[in-house]
């Protein structure tokens, strides 16, 4: 029986083999490990389709969404919808009040093309932030530990980030 070819990744826990021809990575490893949540299957959620079908998914391959792999190096990536649960993307009604969604990505157009998107999922622009370019995305990244204790913390997914500034004066 011959071996399944994998790729190793590695994280703060430490290095993962990923199956190769996966377009997710550690993170999303451990979670299907850790976290088995409602078996829901994604075509429960045809928006949400939509979106990951927006950016061809060999790009996904490279830390912080960065493409990587020959002929990839033109590829326009948006990172955006990793700071909450599938439900919530695609109904950001879920969750009541203001709350908000992050934009990673080097092309302006690009992002402008996913921020229409999530405008059609329900998102009201002000709630979008660019954050800038595709590097901006591992910030983002890093919000999962805490999510994953929030998540803990109140016994459900059904929640959000909102980022609030404080008042300027003119």
């Amino acid at each position: 029986m011959t071996a399944a070819a994998t790729r190793s990744e590695h994280d703060l826990l430490g290095d993962r083999d990923v199956p190769a021809e996966a377009y997710w990575g550690v993170h999303t490893l451990r979670a299907t490990e850790n976290f088995p949540i409602t078996g829901t299957p994604i075509s429960a959620y045809p928006h949400l389709i939509d979106a990951l079908a927006a950016v061809p998914p060999a790009a996904a391959r490279g830390p912080g969404g960065q493409p990587s792999g020959p002929g990839l190096t033109r590829t326009k990536v948006v990172k955006t919808l990793n700071t909450m649960n599938c439900q919530i993307m695609v109904d950001p009604d879920r969750v009541t009040g203001e709350h908000t969604v992050f934009v990673s990505g080097d092309d302006g157009e690009a992002k402008k093309t996913v921020t229409d998107l999530l405008v059609s999922f329900g998102w009201p622009g002000s709630s979008v932030i660019d954050l800038g370019d595709i590097t901006t995305a591992r910030g983002t990244e890093m919000l999962l530990p805490i999510w994953l204790r929030l998540w803990g913390a109140l016994g459900h997914a059904d929640f959000n980030f909102h980022i609030r500034g404080a008042r300027t004066s003119a």
